[in-house]
């Protein structure tokens, strides 16, 4: 029933909880169903005892299933035994389960790490059948999408480790409405930011901060893959690498060494840049006119350095042949000349010269202080 649904799956987008409620939902509802778990759009972290946090729980993502992707929960069993999920499944009805991955052998955390995860099974000849869209590449290996049988012993010991969540789902009729939009408040993301980087728990911090961005990185990339914004895709590679930037300081740390604070930069920049359009909407005219035309010019400067017409320039510098930190410098003197500004040295730090928008952004800021107008 699921083995078909799991290649359309856009596994790299979803956290351990989406993926199997997409595959889920396709099945029911056809493919691309679970593109709308790309509606929610925004920045919205949860502020308690600990450090802020965007990770959802299971409540969460069970509601978002009944909002987006018409799926109504019939029947949820929390606390169930290994034993008593066997007897639960004899009814030969699939389940999703939210359980410990440290005992399923189909993962790279089994018997490493003690972290939520989600699956689908079903009773099936020969013992369950287990179905899990979830993909990641973790220090321990990779875990990709498949159905594995696994023998009723086998799968006992796979849940044997602690208390488990079975719920039934049922397919209900899919909603018209499925688009959402957060207003990204620069408030909180400088409250968020300051959270993290101020921490006197540094190994704690980017621990978080490791799980942090990789769920904001998968929560952007499904939005693009719902709504094809390319304001959106345009700035997926600086998610990408801050991601990998910020695990690399995740691991200087670990290894007892200083962690380079260029990420909260970084962080705080790619969030406040979602917030930036709305911004431009309505009054703000002017700005809007002024940003664009700084945009312009830094296209049409890049344009000539690297001898190519200004509609091959792409917002990710690193994809175009012969762009290297050589013509970097080239770009960023000579819009400085055409703009008649100068960027304070401070300022030319790696988050505001990742891209095409983050490099808009600079100059923007620059030509507003220097009263000129583009």
């Amino acid at each position: 029933m699921f083995r078909d649904v799991l290649p359309g799956i856009h596994a790299d987008a979803l956290d351990c909880l989406q993926a199997n409620l997409a595959v889920f939902a396709d099945a029911h509802h056809g493919a691309g169903t679970h593109l709308r778990l790309g509606a929610r759009t925004g920045f919205e972290p949860v502020f308690g005892a600990g450090l802020p946090t965007v990770a959802a729980t299971v409540d969460d993502r069970l509601a978002q299933a009944r909002r987006w992707l018409g799926l109504s929960v019939t029947q949820r069993h929390d606390g169930v035994t290994a034993a008593d999920v066997v007897s639960l499944l004899s009814d030969g009805e699939p389940r999703y389960l939210v359980a410990d991955a440290f005992g399923m052998p189909w993962l790279p955390y089994h018997g490493h790490e003690h972290v939520e995860h989600s699956f689908l099974a079903v009773a099936a000849p020969g013992g369950v059948q287990v179905t899990d869209a979830y993909h990641n590449v973790t220090p321990r290996g990779t875990a990709l999408p498949g159905v594995w049988l696994l023998t009723e012993s086998e799968f006992v010991a796979a849940l044997d480790v602690g208390e488990n969540t079975v719920i039934s789902l049922q397919p209900v009729a899919l909603p018209e409405g499925h688009d959402e939009t957060a207003p990204v408040d620069p408030a909180v993301v400088g409250r968020y930011v300051a959270a993290y980087r101020d921490h006197t728990d540094r190994r704690a911090a980017f621990t978080a901060l490791t799980l942090e961005t990789w769920l904001l990185a998968r929560e952007r990339r499904m939005r693009v893959a719902l709504t094809g914004d390319p304001a959106s895709a345009s700035r997926l590679p600086g998610w990408q690498r801050l991601t990998e930037q910020v695990y690399v300081a995740l691991r200087r740390v670990e290894a007892g060494r200083g962690a380079p604070s260029h990420v909260f930069e970084m962080l705080s920049d790619l969030l406040n840049a979602e917030g930036a359009p709305a911004a431009h909407d309505g009054p703000d005219a002017a700005g809007a006119e002024r940003d664009t035309r700084v945009r312009a010019t830094i296209v049409a400067v890049l344009a000539r350095i690297l001898g190519i017409g200004a509609e091959h320039v792409t917002a990710d510098f690193r994809t175009m042949p012969g762009f290297d930190s050589f013509r970097l410098v080239d770009l960023i003197q000579q819009t400085e000349s055409a703009l008649d500004i100068e960027i304070p040295p401070d300022e030319l730090v790696a988050a505001n010269m990742a891209d095409l928008d983050a490099l808009t952004r600079l100059f923007a800021r620059a030509v507003v202080r220097g009263g000129v107008h583009a």
